[in-house]
């Protein structure tokens, strides 16, 4: 039996209540909780959301002795695409995101730990930033970090499981009312979906 741990934002955590059931007995799920012993000193961590690619990078960093799955999903950037208005930087710069992408990468060169990433799904630009309350989020800047990371892992040769493209194609012919619960995260339906699809990639890409 093989653990499978899950570290990424909201959108992993909605479809990972649903991925155990796809996974069957040869895989078990695990995820952040933010209740991790080796997390006491760094409440600003203590979330279940992995967070910005810094925050990733650090939580991987602090618990390095304490996370050991045979199978490492990650993936960051809706956090670090954040902008308090159009003109202001975004939370984590581009530069800085591809900074913190390579060490990540460089903490499971060697490792036994299998390292995949996991992409980070489109969004309605005009319907997020109607109804989303403090911050904004630009498609384009999306692209751009999507890209950057696509980059690093193909050239790293690390795993990619492209759960924004299969959820793209998915949600096409889709109206947003059908799509979301708010102004990015999913419906049930969808949901249930991406838990199938990252199901299939773990259980053909990690026998």
């Amino acid at each position: 039996m093989k653990t499978v741990f899950v570290l990424g934002q909201s959108i992993s955590l909605h479809f990972g209540a649903y991925i155990q059931n796809h996974l069957g007995s040869d895989f078990v799920y695990l995820h952040k909780t933010g209740k991790e012993p080796f997390l006491n000193d760094y409440p600003e961590l203590q979330s279940e959301n992995g967070g910005t690619s810094a925050d990733v990078l650090k939580y991987l960093e602090i618990g390095r002795k304490d996370i050991n799955p045979d199978i490492l999903i990650v993936g960051a950037g809706l956090h670090d695409i954040r902008k308090k208005s159009k003109n202001d930087d975004n939370q984590v710069s581009l530069k800085e995101y591809k900074k913190n992408i390579s060490e990540i990468i460089s903490l499971y060169k060697n490792s036994d730990i299998k390292l995949a990433w996991m992409t980070t799904t489109s969004f309605d630009e005009n319907h997020h930033n109607s109804n989303a309350k403090k911050f904004l989020r630009y498609s384009d800047d999306n692209n751009k970090y999507n890209d950057a990371a696509f980059s690093l892992m193909k050239r790293n040769k690390v795993e990619i499981v492209d759960i924004r493209e299969y959820t793209r194609n998915l949600t096409t012919c889709l109206e947003n009312s059908e799509i979301y619960q708010d102004h990015i995260h999913f419906k049930k339906e969808i949901r249930e979906k991406q838990a199938q699809f990252v199901a299939d990639f773990i259980k053909r890409s990690f026998k």
